[in-house]
């Protein structure tokens, strides 16, 4: 159970493969985005009312039926969750992000985990596998005691350092979950 379901700001979310399970036994599958977000890309047989529409269209659904409710980031399928329920669907529930849809128990980072450090690393003018040779330079006079280190050149090792460890360690995680087993990271909710 979240903070906000203990105050009644959110409805318990349902797994992708609770959701998935529930749309095959006859769920109505609601993505509450907008008409754009939804001709953009949408979950197969899925059905589009927005979330700022719901309480005027709320009578095209079948009360009866369970609702599987999602949206980009999870935000407004918590609110159509609670506009459903309080329009008597008892079976709403909610997914949350689209993306939680395809999600496996224990998947690991995908492919895109390398967007932001590669990123960072480019624009901080450094090569993601080859670092700069100043870099080199300062790596190899802390590895000999950093004898004469200033203030910028800690600066300068960390802020074009830091990136290239970042993307490695986010490589590391996405070669390990695609080809081994990789440490996952705990999952909000779940018993220690």
């Amino acid at each position: 159970m979240s903070l906000l379901s203990l105050f009644g700001g959110g409805a318990a979310r349902v797994s992708g493969e609770e959701a998935q399970g529930m749309v095959e036994e006859g769920a109505v599958l609601l993505d509450v985005r907008t008409p754009s977000e939804f001709d953009s890309g949408h979950l197969k047989g899925a059905r589009n009312i927005p979330v700022h529409a719901l309480q005027s269209r709320v009578g095209e659904l079948d009360r009866n039926k369970a609702v599987v409710v999602y949206c980009r980031s999870g935000a407004r399928s918590a609110s159509a969750v609670r506009i459903l329920k309080g329009a008597g669907f008892e079976k709403a529930v909610d997914l949350g992000p689209m993306t939680a849809w395809s999600s496996k128990a224990g998947a690991g980072p995908e492919l895109g985990a390398l967007a932001i450090p590669l990123m960072l690393s480019l624009t901080l003018g450094l090569a993601p596998l080859t670092p700069e040779p100043h870099i080199v330079g300062k790596i190899r006079w802390v590895a000999g005691g950093a004898v004469g280190m200033g203030a910028m050149d800690w600066f300068d090792l960390v802020m074009h350092g830091a990136p290239l460890v970042w993307f490695a360690v986010t490589l590391v995680r996405v070669v390990l979950a695609r080809f081994g087993s990789a440490p996952q990271p705990r999952q909000k909710g779940s018993a220690s």
